[in-house]
């Protein structure tokens, strides 16, 4: 009854609002009759309008009575025309604009300046972060619409077939959001209250207020574009960037606006180039139409364009955003397409009174029942009249969707999928069963075989199976064999991992069974071993066996506390070298025995043991903020770093033989510096309080390496001895990384066009048995696009102590 009631009170209310609105509709033309695409009309003194669709038509409702009718486009003149609607009835009125340039010589510029954009935009400079802090509180509404096109894609993806991939319209969705904004404290809530996603009544939409924003106010614009940002044509910096031609003024409501051309000094600059319109006295942003195009340094967007609207709500009011479209071309992998977003801002409320818990930590929240609007809501409230090819792709789609979700349309595409490939080699193989959400996954042969020095060949054979329930929740089971042909050995075991909850990130994972480790299990890749293993004889992978049983649990105990806890038992044994094959005769030198070199332990053969290990640990960001969905919540970044706390300890219980205990401390961050670049730190300190009783398994080990390849990360110690500096004392270390992201090769002719960007490492470890270590790493990255080549030296106690080479993956 209640949702009956709530539908008769909805229609009500449409047939309401439809009684006392008139329809304005019409075309917004230029001068030879061609459409403006995503031109703004609105009503004067209000935010009641929208834009125009691509074919340059408008359609949005009005309040009967009379009002001025104001036309927006960037590069042309502005038009206002009064209109009275006395009837709940359609009005057609079309528009023709003229370019500006017509109106250039109805106001005259002081002729004491040479160049008098460049005093606009000095102007503008000392005003910027005036406007960007002095944003009124308000409430409002904003419609965004987002459409992707596929025109262009490869056969397959790192050996992932295409095949449920169509060329055409991929993504086309709508949204409609409540947003509020506080401006002390900083605060901000978006409600999506309507998400309408084509092909797919059950999803939700991906459209975001706050996402894609682009405020020229701000130094760098379209950060989510290029790591960097754009910089803006009003940016402190700006001069260095651009040059600046003054094409005239115009007026509109009493305003007088400047036209500026913006022209980048330097193509390969992260620069915009087009228009910006700037008030004359105050000196604000009227609009912008700018562009960038290929010669800029961006990888995933090619070409992209953005048209920015501002308006006054009301007469003499704070100036706010009206309407932001972005046009954009993509290239990546072998895909090529297009797309844009349009978002119109409307029904403001400036300086509301928000009540006391208005505001949480869930910044962005996406409503149960937002994907279950209608089409009458849909005509009611859609500010830009759909194209035909949208209509068409939603009438299309729609009808399809039952089919698309149906078992014999998904095995017809899971058929295609699932064929085997020669590439299954290589990058292993996936079975899946779309309709029964469910898959089956086997790893690459070629990666599955291995040597090491302890067991000989290895096969690892990894299986996973994969299945999914509703409210996003997942089961995996993988089983893993291994067997080795030297030591004679064969090993198994089972893991099994539930994700019980996504909204808390909460999952259980159950694990046991006899296996090989590593002292470290992060040491060393098995593939990069077997290489340096077999051509150099060096063969760093130190292992031991261990007949286990494991319980594993993580939730967000509170708001930005994450909580990692496990529980183990274990009869562990060490292992002896039972092969010294190899593929080479040049190298002269015998295998290591299988007991790690330590500075701080001369013996690290530990025979037999029991062990009863728990661990914890809690990740803690302060004003943890969140997208909230239905189906998932996602972590938005913090301004604070995260806060990491570890406790390890050794029971003496149940027959176990190790009686310890470990905390350790930690921070961590990324970052971001405008045009320097970004980076990510790490620093970590930590002590035994109770060595009581432990091996050299359980010692502190640290992430090094003794080879050329950075896998899988630069984010380890690049010259650092596998187990030479482990530990059972006082440590205390530092990862640090900065991206400059091409702040310096940018600028040179000939090294500008291939894009390669650079970076610097600095690490430093202190432990209380070999001092102080520190390493230093300079390198260049994006190498075609994916790969890194850095040069580290490291230093003990200030005295050098190694060098080398890295290559890594490096985006």
């Amino acid at each position: 009854m209640r949702a009956i009631s709530f539908m008769i009170g909805f229609f009500w209310v449409l047939v309401a609002n439809a009684q006392n609105k008139a329809t304005l509709q019409g075309k917004i033309l230029g001068e030879k009759n061609e459409p403006l695409a995503f031109a703004s009309i609105y009503l004067k003194n209000t935010t009641i309008g929208t834009t125009s669709n691509v074919a340059g038509f408008y359609s949005f409702a009005v309040p009967l009575g009379e009002y001025e009718v104001i036309v927006q486009f960037p590069s042309y003149q502005s038009k206002t025309q009064k209109i009275t609607f006395t009837e709940a009835k359609t009005y057609t009125l079309d528009f023709f604009l003229e370019l500006e340039s017509q109106e250039i010589e109805a106001i005259t510029v002081q002729g004491k300046f040479v160049n008098y954009a460049d005093e606009v935009i000095r102007n503008a400079q000392r005003n910027r972060k005036k406007y960007l802090e002095e944003r009124p509180d308000f409430q409002c509404e904003v419609y965004v619409k987002t459409l992707f096109r596929l025109d262009k894609k490869p056969e397959s993806i790192l050996g992932e077939s295409t095949a449920g991939l169509d060329t055409g319209v991929v993504y086309l969705s709508e949204s409609v959001s409540e947003v509020s904004y506080q401006k002390n404290p900083r605060r901000y809530k978006e409600v999506v209250v309507a998400s309408k996603v084509s092909g797919d009544s059950k999803a939700y939409t991906f459209n975001l207020a706050g996402t894609w924003n682009f405020n020229f106010y701000q130094n760098l614009v379209g950060q989510g574009i290029y790591e960097r940002g754009f910089v803006s044509p009003i940016s402190n910096v700006a001069f260095l960037y651009y040059e600046y031609k003054w094409e005239g003024q115009f007026e509109e409501n009493g305003n007088v606006i400047n036209k500026i051309k913006v022209i980048p000094k330097r193509k390969t600059d992260p620069v915009w180039e087009g228009y910006i319109y700037i008030t004359e006295n105050t000196w604000r942003i009227h609009s912008v139409d700018l562009s960038f195009d290929e010669s800029r340094p961006t990888d995933f967007v090619k070409t992209g364009n953005v048209k920015i609207i501002y308006t006054q709500p009301e007469k003499n009011s704070d100036w706010v955003l009206f309407s932001q479209n972005f046009n954009f071309t993509f290239k990546l992998f072998g895909f090529l397409g297009s797309g844009y977003t349009n978002k119109i801002y409307r029904n403001y409320t400036l300086n509301p009174k928000f009540p006391e818990k208005h505001f949480g930590n869930d910044w962005i929240i996406v409503e149960k029942e937002s994907n279950q609007k209608d089409s009458l809501f849909w005509k009611a409230i859609r500010p830009i009249p759909l194209l035909l090819k949208e209509a068409e792709d939603y009438r299309k789609k729609d009808s399809l969707e039952v089919i698309r979700n149906s078992k014999p349309y998904k095995d017809s595409i899971d058929k295609i999928a699932n064929r085997f490939k020669i590439n299954a080699l290589l990058f292993g193989y996936t079975y899946r069963n779309s309709y029964k959400k469910y898959s089956l996954s086997f790893g690459s042969p070629l990666n599955d075989i291995s040597f090491n020095t302890v067991e000989g060949w290895v096969t690892n054979l990894k299986i996973g199976y994969n299945k999914e329930f509703e409210e996003n929740r997942s089961l995996s089971v993988t089983p893993t064999l291994r067997y080795g042909f030297s030591s004679q050995s064969f090993y198994g075991k089972l893991n099994v991992s539930y994700g019980a909850n996504a909204k808390r990130f909460e999952r259980w994972s159950v694990e046991g069974g006899k296996f090989v480790e590593q002292f470290n299990p992060d040491a060393i890749s098995p593939s990069i071993n077997t290489t340096t293993t077999l051509w150099q004889k060096l063969n760093f992978m130190k292992l031991y066996e261990k007949t286990y049983g494991k319980i594993a649990y993580q939730k967000e105990v509170l708001n930005g506390v994450l909580l990692n806890t496990s529980a183990e038992y274990a009869q562990r044994k060490m292992l002896q070298n039972t092969s010294d094959f190899s593929w080479t005769r040049r190298v002269q030198r015998d295998y290591t025995p299988n007991t790690p070199l330590n500075s701080e332990m001369i013996d690290t053969d530990f025979g037999e043991n029991t062990a009863f290990l728990w661990n914890m640990e809690l990740r803690y960001t302060p004003k943890q903020r969140y997208i909230n969905r239905p189906d998932a919540r996602l972590r938005l970044r913090s301004p604070f770093p995260t806060f990491l706390l570890t406790y390890r300890k050794g029971l003496s219980a149940l027959g176990s033989q190790v009686d310890f205990d470990q905390l350790e401390f930690g921070i961590t961050d990324t970052y971001r510096k405008g045009l320097l670049g970004s980076g990510y730190f790490k620093l970590f300190a930590g002590d035994f309080l109770n060595k009581k009783s432990l091996t050299f398994v359980d010692f502190q080990h640290f992430d090094g390496s003794r080879v050329m390849f950075a896998f899988p990360s630069f984010r380890a110690y690049q010259l650092l001895d596998y187990y030479l500096f482990s530990t059972a004392r006082r440590y205390a270390g530092v990862y640090f990384e900065h991206h400059f992201n091409g702040f310096f090769l940018n600028r040179i002719p000939l090294l500008k066009k291939t894009r390669i960007q650079e970076v610097f490492t600095c690490n430093y470890l202190f432990t209380e048995t070999n001092g102080n270590y520190l390493e230093i790493g300079a390198g260049i990255e994006h190498i075609f696009k994916v790969l890194r080549v850095d040069y580290f030296w490291s230093f003990l106690d200030g005295k050098s102590f190694n060098n080398g080479l890295r290559f890594g993956i490096g985006f």
